[in-house]
């Protein structure tokens, strides 16, 4: 086992969005982020961790705007009236390290994926299968032992990985080509209403059409000259 490997082995896979779709880790190379509901253990990345996230938008839900770091994945969710990076599409922001030590006070986001969804004042969002929390604490399994994440869902071109043990939330560069966007069916789509006009339409002109020598000849002409005569 090389240095990288047993480096991985001991405090987790490393994951850089810089780096584009995550298929292998920076380190050791090895395949991880399986979408098939494996797990994978990723380090804390103290770059980002220790210095400052780089956010950028991705998303407006639910109330919230999102942001993601470039680097780390690390995600975060505001309210969009009290957004203190509103109009940022990129911006730093440092870990506000008192809710590592006293807890995030979280508000409802809402629910997905069978979860609800928190958001702490400092941004920092957590799924969980509990309801009705306001306080949610990093576990000290996670802060030493780092995160086991497992695919969740794939949402504006990133796959959003889920810690079991926390509830934190990643989002790494999205390894799925994007679906190309349904084209318009060179088809007019008939309604059922368009269809009944249309054959009653067919019926009428059939009806005022008749064959003279083979040929289909428009008997309107005749009917008009015919009421107008009755009428004298």
């Amino acid at each position: 086992m090389g240095w990288e490997a047993l480096r991985c082995a001991v405090v987790g896979h490393a994951v850089d969005n810089r780096t584009g779709p995550q298929r292998r880790c920076r380190d050791c190379r090895a395949r991880f982020l399986a979408p098939d509901g494996s797990a994978t253990r990723v380090r804390h990345t103290l770059s980002c961790f220790l210095g400052r996230h780089r956010y950028q938008h991705t998303d407006t839900r639910d109330g919230h705007r999102e942001y993601v770091c470039a680097r780390c994945g690390h995600p975060l969710l505001f309210t969009v009236e009290g957004d203190p990076y509103a109009g940022s599409p990129t911006f730093s922001k440092r870990v506000r390290y008192l809710c590592g030590l006293t807890g995030h006070h979280v508000h409802v986001v809402g629910r997905r994926c069978g979860l609800t969804e928190y958001a702490c004042g400092c941004g920092h969002p957590f799924l969980k299968k509990e309801r009705g929390l306001s306080r949610i604490r990093h576990p000290a399994a996670c802060v030493v032992a780092a995160h086991w994440i497992r695919y969740l869902e794939t949402r504006g071109g990133y796959d959003e990985y889920l810690c079991g043990t926390c509830g934190h939330t990643f989002a790494f560069v999205s390894r799925r080509p994007a679906r190309p966007a349904r084209q318009a069916s060179s088809r007019t789509k008939i309604t059922p209403e368009a269809a009944i006009s249309a054959r009653a339409s067919s019926a009428e002109s059939s009806s005022r059409t008749v064959t003279v020598n083979g040929s289909p000849k428009n008997i309107r002409p005749l009917m008009l000259s015919m009421r107008a005569f009755t009428r004298t």
